[in-house]
């Protein structure tokens, strides 16, 4: 077994010099005008996706306002050294001169290389929920594995026999594909499987302890912590309740006049492939309350995504290449940003039937959300509203990329399994399922 190839997500963010505004925006267009296959993107090794995108700047009552800002995020294989590597080499790395220099803090008088580099480390968020669908394989890998199942395919397809044994059979395609394809042996990957009820113990163990100690300590301490909590709770659902009729009449006609011409520009960008993406800006409630309960609840998501949902499933979606939510702009809106199967309704439907509860957990902390109870009860689960809420806060993406753009997660999958056991000693049995992948 070989350990999972690292993956890592990639947020910068960065504010747009006012007088180069319009310059961005060209940019932005001529490069996603490039098509797909001789994108220049594609110099970048590594990568699997990557996007830019202009974040709309915001003025909060009483608060410094927030400008309008840059975003370039993408999905690569191994170190963020490693991507300043692949991204300072030319002629790509023009581009990301280009790209940046509209932003402050670009540092025009060394360097394009060393611009570049510390223009990403200085601008670089945190993630805090990072899902990868296929850990198993690197950008390169992925394109090998079509490879080796297009190989295997013509290869039946020309030699195929019912009187053939099996056996036989699979060491003729693995000699085929071994003089066909220049490739090393793909061997299993060893991951992290840990069944979510135990992570959820495993969580709740510190507060346990806690109670537990208390109550060797004091029955007075154990009954004011438990108190503490209840009144929590009631806390919660004051907020709930405040918000609702404070904001959800108008937020309801609010969610329901999404605008026609907003929905349009972002469905121009979509099932062009695939794959699709969606970029998505939403303020998070105010108070400390709000964003404890925020970040609690990113930091159950992410050690779910890292232990648990490993094999390409998160929550039951198994549409998903990389998902990740971040708090942004000192703590005031949250970004999710995702590459995903599928066409925008079919994704957002799967969110509703098989993650409403977790989605509600996670955005029932921003504002004008549906209705939702005790933090993740209703909310998502009204599906007309929840995609409504989703296309009102969706924000257009003027670049994006995938690497690999005809692919599945499900079939990243399957050429994985079929390339491991391509290279593996088999009984009848294992080669009669091996065939079944076919």
């Amino acid at each position: 077994m070989e350990k999972p190839i690292e993956q890592n997500g990639l947020v910068v963010i960065a504010a747009i010099l006012d007088i180069e505004y319009k310059r961005l925006e060209g940019l932005l267009e001529q490069l996603q005008n490039i098509t797909m296959i001789n994108s220049p993107l594609r110099l970048v090794k590594g990568v699997h996706f990557l996007r830019f995108l202009i974040l709309p700047g915001r003025e909060f009552s009483g608060k410094k306002t927030i400008p309008n800002q840059l975003l370039y995020s993408c999905s690569h294989d191994e170190s963020l050294e490693d991507h300043l590597l692949k991204i300072t080499y030319p002629p790509i790395l023009q581009w990301f001169v280009d790209i940046f220099s509209c932003c402050t803090d670009f540092d025009k008088t060394i360097g394009k290389k060393e611009a570049v580099r510390n223009f990403i480390m200085d601008h670089a968020k945190k993630t805090n929920a990072f899902y990868r669908g296929h850990q198993v394989q690197s950008a390169a890998s992925i394109i090998i594995g079509q490879k080796i199942y297009d190989c295997i395919q013509q290869y039946l397809n020309d030699n195929f026999s019912y009187d053939i044994d099996l056996l036989e059979l699979k060491d003729k395609i693995m000699t085929h594909v071994k003089n066909s394809i220049p490739c090393e042996e793909i061997v299993a990957v060893k991951l992290p499987q840990i069944n979510v009820q135990i992570i959820r113990i495993i969580l709740a163990l510190p507060f346990i302890v806690l109670l537990i100690v208390a109550g060797f300590i004091s029955w007075l301490l154990l009954i004011g912590i438990i108190l503490l909590l209840i009144g929590l709770v009631f806390r919660l659902r004051y907020l709930e309740i405040h918000d609702q009729d404070q904001s959800f009449p108008a937020a309801s006609a609010f969610v329901h006049q999404v605008s026609r011409t907003h929905v349009e520009q972002l469905a121009v960008q979509e099932d062009l492939f695939p794959q699709n993406q969606l970029s998505h800006l939403v303020e998070i409630s105010p108070g400390s309350f709000r964003a404890f309960l925020l970040n609690s609840v990113l930091f159950y998501v992410q050690t779910l995504a890292k232990y648990s949902y490993t094999m390409g499933y998160l929550g039951g979606i198994s549409s998903i290449h990389f998902a990740g939510w971040t708090i942004i702009d000192r703590g005031n809106r949250l970004l999710f940003l995702s590459n995903f199967d599928g066409s925008w309704e079919n994704y957002l439907s799967d969110f509703v039937d098989r993650a409403a509860t977790g989605l509600t957990a996670v955005w029932s902390n921003t504002v004008n959300f549906p209705p939702t109870r005790f933090l993740a009860i209703d909310g998502a689960n009204d599906e007309e509203k929840f995609k409504k809420w989703v296309r009102k806060y969706q924000i257009k993406t003027q670049v994006w990329y995938s690497a690999h753009e005809q692919q599945t997660v499900k079939n990243i999958w399957r050429n994985y399994h079929i390339a491991v056991g391509l290279f593996q000693k088999m009984d009848e049995k294992a080669v009669a399922n091996w065939f079944k992948l076919l």
